[in-house]
């Protein structure tokens, strides 16, 4: 019989304690997971449930106690909108009548309109100038001041430097240190050589418009759904649909085709759309549609005048930045400003006849209604 080493001897019910030991521990481990399991099972499924409110419309501070006592986590965003009053509730990130679990996370975005601004007027003054006005804006005994956003610069007959356009126009009301894109002339002399058109992503589409008349080329709007609010009238994409950005001059510009512009449109499945400045109007049933037409906003105020002219083909919608009681009127052809005296006045073409024209409202007198077209 071989003889056992008495270190393997010992070695033997060592490496079984060990063993019993792992299993006890494994066990335990075991047994633990499994009651935490059952624990937070229990838990998940024991939570009660919530109905989400209706509270787009309605003030914060009215809400406040309820909010606190519903269950819900709340968590506040704020923008700056003149036409609501401070709290007002524009929108929630789960939609009214929603059925979800305790604790479940609810953003509302409220409105914080204590100090606004009202942006000065930078046309026709130059490039240089602009920084200095927006430096300093007085209201009341507080002092203010603005930046200059985006700058796209055209040809144009203005001298070089001039401002010929701006985003937000003149009296809107913005928060402190937002900015002011603005249009600026290049000169003259490009007009008759040609030029690249200039980078227009991300620039606001009023911007574009602006460019788009006075270079007499007409725009065809794509509205494109975006998810955050900011970028609602942003411009995406630009196809000039003639193989290049070149723009050989005003002489030659009659021939070319539309561009079609990507515009970025706010809208967030499952919340009304966000009430800000912008309006999409509908011109699906414009007599004008697919014919290249001169728009012009028409003030319903107490002095009625064109203004902010676009030259356009129209597909679906149009947007306009709903900034005091216009109504979008469209003229057939390019038809210069100047032209059109007052809004009883019809632009004649060379042979004196009167052109088509067709009109949508986007708010009546009272400021507060729409009528005829559509918000989108």
């Amino acid at each position: 019989m071989p003889c056992m080493n008495i270190n393997e001897h010992n070695a033997l019910p060592l490496k079984k304690r060990i063993f019993k030991i792992s299993i006890f521990y494994l066990a335990g481990f075991t047994l633990f997971f499994l009651c935490s399991l059952i624990i937070i099972i229990i838990n998940v499924k024991t939570r009660e449930k919530v109905r989400v409110p209706s509270l787009v419309g309605k003030l914060y501070l009215e809400e406040h106690n309820r909010l606190m006592n519903s269950g819900l986590h709340i968590e506040m965003e704020k923008t700056n909108l003149l036409e609501y009053p401070y709290g007002y509730i524009l929108s929630q990130s789960i939609a009214q009548g929603e059925i979800v679990s305790e604790g479940t996370r609810l953003v509302l975005l409220t409105n914080d309109n204590k100090k606004l601004v009202p942006v000065p007027n930078l046309v026709g003054v130059s490039e240089l100038i602009a920084p200095n006005i927006l430096a300093t804006i007085n209201v009341g005994k507080a002092s203010f001041s603005l930046t200059v956003g985006t700058i796209t610069r055209i040809p144009n007959q203005k001298p070089a430097g001039e401002v010929l356009a701006q985003f937000p126009p003149e009296g809107t009301p913005v928060i402190p240190d937002s900015p002011v894109s603005i249009l600026v002339s290049e000169g003259p002399e490009k007009l008759k050589t040609g030029y690249v058109f200039p980078d227009v992503k991300n620039v606001n589409v009023e911007i574009l418009k602006k460019i788009s008349y006075d270079i007499q080329i007409p725009i065809k709007i794509l509205p494109v759904t975006t998810h955050e609010f900011r970028e609602n009238g942003l411009i995406e994409e630009i196809d000039f649909n003639t193989g290049g950005s070149f723009i050989s001059g005003l002489e030659k510009n009659k021939d070319m085709q539309p561009f079609t512009v990507k515009v970025k449109k706010y809208n967030k499945q499952g919340e009304k759309i966000f009430p800000n400045a912008w309006v999409w109007v509908s011109v699906e049933d414009n007599k004008m549609k697919g014919k290249a037409a001169t728009v012009f906003e028409k003030t319903t105020d107490n002095s009625e005048y064109y203004m902010n002219p676009g030259y356009a083909v129209f597909d679906k919608l149009w947007p306009v930045f709903y900034q005091r009681n216009i109504s979008l009127e469209s003229w057939e052809g390019y038809q210069e400003k100047e032209k059109i005296i007052s809004v009883d006045t019809k632009p004649e073409d060379t042979s004196g006849k009167n052109l088509n024209s067709a009109e949508h409202s986007i708010v009546d007198p009272d400021y507060s209604k729409r009528i005829k077209g559509s918000r989108i």
